[in-house]
C-alpha cells in the first residue's frame, strides 16, 4: 500500500516543480492535440483530392469528395478553436496560481 502522507514529507520546492512540469506538459498535450486536428484535416482533405482523381467520371464519388473538403475545413477550424480556448484556460489558471502563491523570501 502506498503511504498517502508522502506529499506531506515533501518540501515545498518540490511540490512546486512538480506542478511547473505538470503544466509544461499540459501545454505539450494541448498541441499535440492540435497538431493531431490538423494532421486529420490534412487527411480529409487529401482523400478528397484523391477520389476527385481517382473517379474523375463518377459523379457519385464527386459528391463524396465535395462533401469532404467542407469537413476538412471544419474539422481544422475545431481544432484551432479547442487549442485555444483550452489555451485561454491554462492561462488564467497559471496567473491564478501566481496570484494565490505565497512569496518567499
Amino acid at each position: 500500500m502506498s503511504d498517502h502522507r508522502a506529499y506531506e514529507k515533501t518540501h515545498n520546492e518540490q511540490l512546486i516543480l512538480r506542478d511547473y512540469l505538470a503544466a509544461e506538459r499540459t501545454h505539450l498535450a494541448n498541441e499535440r492535440t492540435l497538431l493531431a486536428y490538423e494532421r486529420s484535416a490534412f487527411i480529409v482533405l487529401v482523400t478528397a483530392m484523391t477520389i476527385f482523381k481517382l473517379f474523375e467520371n463518377d459523379q457519385v464519388m464527386k459528391l463524396v469528395a465535395c462533401a469532404l473538403i467542407p469537413s476538412a475545413c471544419i474539422i481544422s477550424v475545431i481544432g484551432v478553436y479547442r487549442f485555444r480556448k483550452t489555451r485561454t484556460k491554462l492561462a488564467l489558471f497559471e496567473q491564478q496560481s501566481v496570484q494565490e502563491s505565497p512569496t518567499r523570501p
